[in-house]
């Protein structure tokens, strides 16, 4: 049986819902900044930073939010 004080099953899935599409936004949008910066400064390795660091930040995200996760189950 569910605690009495834990959220609903589909407010649960929708806040991991969220937190997967912040993570997938920091991903793509330095990469898509760095294209744009490509474009305008007429360079060809920003879009590469952008990406890397996308991934790099969104990859550490979502291992301090399920270590917290974590955290709060126990």
């Amino acid at each position: 049986m569910a605690e009495p004080n834990s959220p609903h099953p589909m407010a649960a899935a929708m806040q991991w819902v969220a937190r997967i599409m912040a993570a997938g936004m920091m991903m793509v949008l330095p990469g898509l900044a760095g294209q744009w910066l490509d474009q305008r400064l007429q360079t060809s390795f920003l879009v590469l930073v952008g990406f890397a660091v996308g991934l790099t930040s969104s990859m550490a995200y979502l291992l301090a939010i399920t270590k917290a996760n974590n955290r709060e189950d126990k």
